[in-house]
């Protein structure tokens, strides 16, 4: 992401018009970036059980997302102190732009990690836990 980019990014409130492409990118997300996914589970079966889970978790969550005008860049989920996911394009990856979506208070992340999360929590000394633990 260049500076032009940043000046004109806005961080915003999920709506309901970001959910087909929060679903679409946090399933996806899920199953060819989590360790032994692929393995563990056929695609069908996978999406399906993802769907209902993030279903699940968006009714209680915040959704913050980062985007330029209708082009979404990146966006995060949580509630409270528990980070659920973060995602960012891979145009603007490494950037900086998952720092700026990343809540300010996280204590916790959720126990389904991508391999990019792995190394996120432990750089910032996280605790992970599953999502059923959530208060």
């Amino acid at each position: 992401m260049d500076d032009n980019n940043l000046e004109v990014a806005h961080f915003r409130e999920g709506t309901e018009e970001d959910l087909p492409f929060i679903y679409s990118t946090w399933r996806n997300s899920a199953y060819y970036g989590t360790f032994g996914m692929q393995e563990a589970f056929e695609s069908k079966e996978f999406f399906k059980y993802k769907t209902n889970e993030i279903k699940k978790i968006l009714k209680n969550a915040t959704i913050l997302v980062c985007s330029i005008g209708d082009l979404i860049m990146g966006y995060s989920v949580y509630t409270g102190t528990h980070l659920y996911f973060v995602y960012v394009k891979a145009d603007y990856r490494n950037e900086g732009l998952g720092t700026k979506l990343f809540p300010i208070k996280i204590e916790t992340v959720d126990h389904n990690l991508t391999k990019i999360g792995v190394t996120i929590v432990g750089k910032k000394g996280l605790k992970i836990r599953s999502s059923d633990n959530e208060s």
